[in-house]
C-alpha cells in the first residue's frame, strides 16, 4: 500500500460546527473509515459512535480522490436526524441526507505519519409553517490518522464492521 494514498484504515473524530447549537458544537464523535481508491475512485465505509449499534450496515461512501485532495459522500442507511437533546433518531422510511465531506492528505513531519483532515457539510431545504423553502446548511471539520490494527466501530450486538464488509 502507498502510505501517501487515502486508501486504508483511518479512526479519528468529526465535531460539529455551523447550525448546531453550542451543546452540538462542543462535541466530538469518533468514526472510522474504511477507504479504497482505484483510478481515482473512492469507495468505502464508514462507522461512528454517534450512530454505533442503530444499524447493521456501515455508512457508505463514495468520492474522488485528485492528488492530495479527497472528496467524498456519505450516506447512513437510512436518514439519522437528532431531537433537542442529541438523543439520535432514525427514520427508516426517508433516505439518508448526502453528507459532503472534503479534504487533504497531509503528512505529520514530527511523527511521520499521514492523516486526514478536512470538513464537512449538509445542505437542503425544509418547508416553513407558511408553506415556504426554507434553506439549511449544517457544517463541521474532521480528522483522522492512518491506523494498523483497524477496529472500526461496533454496529450492533452482533455484528461487526469487519463482518459487514467481508
Amino acid at each position: 500500500m502507498n502510505e501517501a494514498s487515502p486508501q486504508g484504515q483511518w479512526e479519528g473524530h468529526f465535531t460539529y460546527g455551523e447550525g448546531y447549537t453550542a451543546a452540538f458544537q462542543e462535541k466530538k464523535v469518533r468514526f472510522a473509515l474504511d477507504i479504497q481508491v482505484e483510478d481515482g475512485v473512492l469507495t468505502g465505509y464508514s462507522t461512528d459512535s454517534r450512530t454505533q449499534g442503530l444499524f447493521k450496515e456501515p455508512a457508505k461512501i463514495e468520492g474522488r480522490v485528485d492528488g492530495d485532495s479527497i472528496a467524498f459522500i456519505k450516506r447512513y442507511p437510512c436518514l439519522v436526524t437528532s431531537d433537542q437533546d442529541g438523543n439520535s433518531i432514525l427514520v427508516p422510511e426517508q433516505p439518508s441526507l448526502d453528507i459532503i465531506y472534503a479534504g487533504k492528505l497531509h503528512k505529520s513531519f514530527l511523527f511521520n505519519r499521514y492523516y486526514l483532515k478536512g470538513s464537512w457539510k449538509i445542505t437542503g431545504s425544509i418547508p416553513n409553517r407558511r408553506g415556504q423553502m426554507v434553506q439549511y446548511v449544517y457544517r463541521g471539520d474532521w480528522k483522522v490518522k492512518r491506523v494498523k490494527g483497524f477496529r472500526g466501530y461496533k454496529l450492533n450486538e452482533h455484528q461487526t464492521r469487519a463482518s459487514v464488509a467481508g
